[in-house]
């Protein structure tokens, strides 16, 4: 029998407030409790609402994560662009050289204008391209993060990503993806399909989305790519116990989000299968 005081208690300790789509906010919040130290298997009977609503909150949580954890600089080499942060998009500087932590600039619109800078305040100054980028797209992801950001610099690397293993339809349904750099790599055996970013100006990702494990498998972890967290979002499950034994080669996290009626518990995930007279009564309350 459903007892109403046990899922208010669970309401107060995960911090959800009167709210609408509690049963996602609430999912966040357990997974983002535990994820660290347990791999998670949650499902939503076809609540669609709900499931779309948490692949969402974690992408924009992991991310922060991320931002916040694994910032860096890319590693300069002849010919890399760089624009001035703040200034025009249309002055793009080229690295001609790089010589004792120094870094020798050319100006494109002007091959006579040459500037030497130190690495250190490079870094603070210029942000690494690959083509001459959108102001605008490029302050959006600047605001979002500016809060947070407490690097001298605007990072635009990232040595750890995160991974949604999901299908093109969830890749349409991020709804920050234009704030936070993130690549669709296709499944190219069949799908086609081009790699898609959602800030094209920008060399590399915080998120990466990928339709299959495999693709993930080849694309990223065989070469070297480090992973912070495989978040599974219902696709690809019969992967997972694969994925559970790549675990321990190459130490990500893992999480599991499902959204069916026939519900199956994954052998060494904790599993919370949400029961549809669960829901309606957190949404109640």
């Amino acid at each position: 029998m459903i007892n109403p005081k046990y899922y208010e208690a669970l309401l107060n300790k995960y911090s959800v407030s009167n709210e609408s789509k509690k049963t996602s906010l609430l999912t966040s919040n357990i997974i983002l409790a535990n994820y660290e130290w347990e791999n998670l298997h949650f499902n939503f009977p076809k609540y669609n609402c709900h499931f779309e609503k948490v692949v969402n909150q974690i992408y924009e949580k992991l991310s922060i994560e991320v931002f916040k954890n694994y910032a860096d600089f890319p590693p300069l080499i002849k010919n890399d662009k760089l624009k001035r942060i703040g200034g025009s998009s249309k002055e793009i500087f080229i690295v001609s050289k790089i010589e004792n932590n120094l870094v020798y600039l050319t100006n494109t619109k002007d091959n006579t204008l040459r500037l030497t800078i130190a690495f250190d305040n490079l870094i603070k100054k210029y942000i690494p391209i690959k083509q001459n980028a959108n102001e605008r797209t490029l302050a959006k992801y600047k605001d979002y993060f500016s809060k947070i950001n407490e690097n001298d610099f605007l990072p635009t690397y990232f040595s750890k990503k995160i991974v949604l293993v999901a299908n093109k339809y969830l890749w349409d349904k991020l709804e920050i993806k234009n704030r936070i750099p993130s690549v669709y790599l296709p499944n190219t055996k069949e799908e086609n399909q081009t790699t898609l970013k959602s800030i094209p100006a920008l060399e590399d990702c915080i998120a990466y989305v990928t339709p299959k494990y495999d693709v993930c498998y080849e694309q990223l972890l065989r070469k070297g790519i480090q992973i912070d967290t495989i978040i599974i979002c219902d696709t690809d499950e019969n992967c997972v116990p694969q994925i559970i034994q790549d675990q321990s080669s190459y130490k990500f996290k893992i999480i599991v989000l499902t959204n069916t009626i026939d519900n199956q518990p994954f052998t060494d995930l904790v599993s919370w299968n949400w029961e549809k007279e669960e829901i309606e009564i957190i949404e109640t309350l």
